[in-house]
């Protein structure tokens, strides 16, 4: 098990969805970085043992921690809020998790593509992605990440109460296998 803990701080739990929510989205930032050096690497060394190891290891984050991302707060997150939030509020947060919403749409459409991509490259030996459209699917997604940080994680620390957050966390940890611990998925 990975931990999001840095050293002297304790590591979030799902008993405190937003902090887990947004721990993954550092690990999302790493996977994005991770697969910008892969560019550098594949050009310089070729599909060698370590760009294989990258490659498994931006497949498995991209395979199973973003969809359960996704799900976290389009099944549990965007429900909650929208139950809380008020008459005045409701054309807001409804603009909001649209913009969201259609984010995780062309993220998950390019995210098929790119763990195609990184599959031919393996399996060829030879570099099979297009980086241009790499590049535009980390800026959406860090844009998308920048949004959620300063916007809707707030809104939902400031609209949900701890109980319910605990609650919320419930499900969340369920996806992973987990109790009210975090995994590493996220």
């Amino acid at each position: 098990m990975l931990s999001f803990s840095l050293p002297g701080t304790e590591s979030p739990s799902w008993d405190d969805p937003l902090e887990m929510l947004q721990a993954c989205h550092e690990r999302i930032e790493a996977q994005l970085a991770l697969l910008e050096r892969l560019r550098t690497h594949l050009a310089e060394h070729g599909v060698d043992q370590a760009a294989q190891e990258a490659i498994a290891g931006i497949q498995r984050y991209f395979t199973l921690a973003a969809p359960l991302h996704h799900q976290d707060e389009e099944e549990d997150l965007f429900p909650a809020m929208a139950d809380r939030v008020s008459q005045e509020g409701r054309g807001e947060l409804g603009a909001l998790v649209g913009q969201l919403l259609v984010d995780h749409y062309w993220m998950d459409r390019e995210r098929q593509w790119l763990l195609g991509a990184l599959a031919k490259t393996r399996d060829e030996g030879r570099d099979q992605l297009d980086w241009p459209r790499v590049a535009a699917f980390a800026a959406r997604y860090r844009a998308h990440i920048l949004k959620e940080n300063t916007q809707l994680l707030p809104w939902a620390r400031r609209l949900l109460p701890e109980d319910m957050l605990r609650r919320l966390g419930i499900p969340m940890g369920a996806r992973r296998g987990a109790g009210s611990q975090g995994p590493e998925g996220g």
